[in-house]
């Protein structure tokens, strides 16, 4: 969408610099904004765009995603490399011209409130709690307070081989290490001294990554790892390494599915397949009993596409793995022969919706359709509008549905708000709370019998303690 000057490329003019489609794919069309040039770094936070590039800063309202409008921009940054948006404070890197804090509460007229002068070329950046680290090539990374943005001072240094990125969570900071090809793993709980515990070869130079769980997924760059430049040209490719309690980084295994990327997966216990949704009408199913080799075994397309969280975590009755497609509702796939195929799906006389969705109930599968609920035994093959529908007097029963003992929580991302209800007596459900939201919310969990919601751009929210004991039944 950002682009400009001699870096504006159409998909439809293979003229234009840009990938090989026949090894890549096709090509994206970019699109330029009005008043903003070629840009290396963006970053979204809620419906604000701010991008840098070439020395500026750019903020664009993006209320209309296909319509963004420039508001601001702030020139003299230098060689702009990455940036990170917190607290109406943009944090920005510039190589051979340091740090940079801009207070963007105004978008119309960022302004610069401090310049920092780190101690080599500052690539990567990430902010907590009060601490910037920032990744310095060579110098490794250096830690410096933020926590007063007009006086800016420096921590200490983490020495490693070429520092690209970094990114942090829970005392631990990840590297790139770009050079050396690792992912390197630092304690930094104590941010004056802190102390290298593991690393990872890559196969390509460390770049970015980002943390999932108990996996980091590194960033290779654009070449792969290779006895000689040529063999490697153009190979790099996305890792994914474990990290368990022992702080060992170990890669366990890689799956690539060209021209495409996964958007959603779930591996129901025992484990030994993973029903991946990797964008569009189409779902994968991976034989994933050698970790070391996993490999595709099934794949269907059907109407519709999946919007939200619509893979339900279950193995039902030891066989059937469930997608809920968004037309097409439940499809049923069974792994318990030779090879994966699709049983079938629930039929129904009118289209499943978007808003509905799907999920675990004990043995069975609950759905959400028509403003109400459904239990549908594994396989079931009579039309939903068959079968019996609950839900409270007055209250339409809609959204992507999560169960945990007699709670059923429902996500209304359209709505942004959540519901909650007591389904002990799960033909007479009783509404106990409503969350209303500024962020759109994703599929909800249940953490110690506690409601936790992902709200979007509010951040992942917890319901307080004393609010679930409320809502447990006496």
């Amino acid at each position: 969408m950002l682009a400009g000057g001699p870096w504006v490329c159409l998909a439809s003019d293979s003229s234009q610099p840009g990938h090989p489609e026949g090894l890549y794919g096709k090509r994206l069309a970019y699109h330029p904004v009005e008043g903003v040039g070629p840009c290396i770094a963006a970053e979204v936070v809620g419906n604000r765009l701010y991008a840098i590039g070439q020395g500026r800063l750019h903020v664009l309202d993006i209320t209309a995603p296909e319509q963004p409008r420039l508001l601001g921009t702030l020139a003299g940054l230098g060689t702009t490399r990455q940036l990170v948006v917190q607290n109406q404070i943009a944090y920005i890197t510039a190589r051979q011209d340091g740090l940079w804090l801009v207070d963007v509460s105004n978008a119309a007229k960022p302004m610069l409130i401090s310049h920092y002068d780190t101690v080599e070329m500052a690539t990567g950046i990430w902010i907590s709690g009060g601490l910037a680290f920032i990744a310095t090539r060579c110098y490794g990374v250096e830690v410096v307070d933020v926590s007063d943005p007009r006086r800016v001072r420096h921590v200490s240094t983490l020495k490693t081989g070429e520092a690209q990125s970094c990114w942090a969570r829970d005392g631990r900071l990840y590297i790139g290490d770009w050079a050396p090809r690792k992912l390197l793993v630092a304690d930094v709980s104590c941010p004056r001294a802190p102390v290298l515990l593991a690393e990872a070869p890559l196969d390509g130079y460390g770049d970015g990554g980002c943390l999932r769980g108990k996996f980091c997924f590194a960033a290779t760059g654009h070449n792969s790892r290779a006895p000689n430049k040529e063999d490697g040209a153009g190979r790099g490719h996305g890792l994914e390494n474990e990290i368990g309690t022992d702080l060992r980084v170990t890669e366990l295994g890689r799956l690539t599915i060209p021209n495409r990327g996964v958007k959603q997966v779930v591996a129901p216990a025992p484990g030994h397949f993973a029903l991946l949704h990797c964008g569009g009408a189409r779902i994968d199913i991976a034989d994933v009993r050698d970790p070391a080799r996993p490999r595709i075994v099934f794949s269907d397309a059907q109407v519709g596409l999946f919007y939200g969280d619509q893979l339900v975590d279950k193995l039902f009755a030891g066989r059937y793995l469930v997608a809920y497609w968004q037309r097409s509702g439940p499809a049923w796939y069974d792994i318990s022969g030779a090879q994966p195929l699709l049983a079938g799906n629930t039929p129904d006389t009118t289209l499943y919706s978007w808003t509905d969705g799907a999920c675990a109930y004990g043995d069975q599968l609950l759905i959400t359709k028509r403003g109400k609920y459904s239990l549908l035994t594994p396989n079931e093959t009579r039309s939903a509008s068959d079968l019996p529908t609950y839900g409270p007097s007055g209250v339409r029963v809609a959204g992507w549905p999560r169960v945990s003992d007699n709670r059923l929580a429902l996500s209304q991302r359209h709505m942004r708000r959540v519901l909650v209800f007591d389904i002990g007596d799960i033909a007479q459900p009783r509404c106990q709370r409503e969350y209303s939201l500024f962020g759109h919310p994703g599929a909800c969990a249940f953490w110690n019998g506690r409601l936790v919601i992902p709200a979007g751009y509010q951040g992942l929210l917890l319901e307080r303690a004393e609010a679930a004991q409320r809502s447990a039944p006496p």
